[in-house]
């Protein structure tokens, strides 16, 4: 299946959530299956455990997000599934904490998720780019959603459908990468959950600065890394990687040539030494590091960014991700997709195959069509 492309422009969260939720009915099904199945097998929950912590979810985002809410019960209600499902979809991160896929199991053999490049330094414009590395089973769950606001802003995301953000760009000039962590304090629904986060940052930031202090005053029950690159209007671009944990948040600037760069092991001070430093990332990230050495900070384009992102051989720790299919179903991964952000221009690609050969496709955001030449 392809990624399904949707574009709304309802004048109110709860239409836009209906009318999404009839047209991605299939692959929200595919979600809530996948996350069935993932929570039974790594942490023991059931349908009816997902409901009930669901229910939690939803009730504490009628108190902090009421349009959010309602939005997701009209996902739900469009789609023909249960909102208390959807929302507990919408905070799996957290419902995953502590297991097999959020720590890797004791054979560190699980998966991990994404790796994320950007450049925020001499070059002209700032750019940000990520693939995102999950269960194959949700190739068919992969939604583009964008979504024109009636005061004339706009947001696009790439998730999964249901899911009510994830990796994404909006028209003040700011996008966000995501990248899976893991703190022994993660756990329960009592934060906004990862994804919803995510959505906040696309509705209401326009600066690493907005980012910051959304992050901050927000409470959190699981860990991520939310990279952000913004051009904000004014003669100072930025970009910055927040490691987010309950416990806190720490931001990790460009290098000194302006690269940054992250996988799922956390690198900012203070260090932590129960970090779950998997071999796996340490190594993508020594490989991503490796290759951005390469590239000039001056000159850097999205091709080569691209370039970086789309390693699959000649390396121990390839960044672009094939499944394993003998591999346990549980520990199966892929790379699934590859966005890149061009900030500046505000311009986004995305590669939908499921092989690193594959092109980049620019997609068409509000008031802009795709140049004709290639990324």
């Amino acid at each position: 299946m392809a990624i399904l492309h949707h574009l709304s422009r309802e004048e109110t969260a709860a239409a836009r959530g209906g009318v999404l939720g009839a047209a991605a009915r299939e692959q929200i099904g595919v979600t809530i299956a996948v996350y069935e199945r993932l929570l039974q097998e790594d942490v023991g929950l059931g349908r009816r455990d997902m409901a009930r912590l669901g229910a939690r979810v939803g009730h504490m985002l009628r108190g902090t997000r009421p349009a959010l809410a309602g939005e997701i019960e009209a996902i739900a209600e469009g789609a023909a599934q249960s909102p208390e499902l959807l929302f507990a979809v919408n905070a799996r991160t957290e419902l995953l904490a502590g297991g097999r896929v959020a720590t890797g199991g004791s054979a560190r053999r699980c998966p991990q998720e994404c790796s994320v490049v950007g450049c925020a330094g001499a070059a002209p414009h700032v750019l940000l780019g990520q693939t995102w590395d999950f269960h194959p089973s949700l190739e068919d769950a992969r939604l583009l959603w964008i979504a024109e606001q009636p005061d004339g802003t706009w947001w696009a995301t790439f998730t999964e459908a249901g899911l009510v953000a994830k990796t994404g760009m909006n028209s003040s000039g700011l996008a966000l990468a995501l990248s899976f962590l893991s703190s022994p304090a993660d756990g329960g629904v009592n934060g906004l959950p990862v994804h919803v986060l995510a959505r906040c940052i696309l509705e209401d930031c326009r600066s690493v600065e907005d980012v910051a202090s959304l992050l901050r005053r927000s409470p959190r029950s699981a860990s991520v890394c939310f990279s952000v690159a913004a051009a904000n209007g004014t003669s100072r671009e930025h970009a910055a990687s927040f490691e987010v944990a309950p416990t806190g948040v720490v931001a990790v600037p460009p290098d000194a040539r302006g690269f940054l760069a992250h996988t799922n092991h956390m690198v900012g001070e203070p260090a932590r030494e129960d970090d779950p430093l998997h071999e796996n990332s340490v190594g993508r990230l020594t490989e991503l590091s490796r290759r951005l050495g390469a590239v000039d900070p001056r000159a850097v384009a999205v091709e080569q960014l691209a370039e970086v992102l789309s390693v699959d051989r000649g390396s121990g720790f390839p960044i672009f991700r094939r499944v394993d299919p003998a591999a346990p179903w549980l520990e199966r991964t892929a790379t699934l997709a590859t966005l890149l952000y061009d900030v500046t221009a505000k311009r986004l690609w995305l590669r939908s195959g499921l092989d690193a050969g594959d092109d980049l496709t620019e997609v068409a955001l509000p008031g802009r069509e795709p140049d004709a030449s290639p990324a």
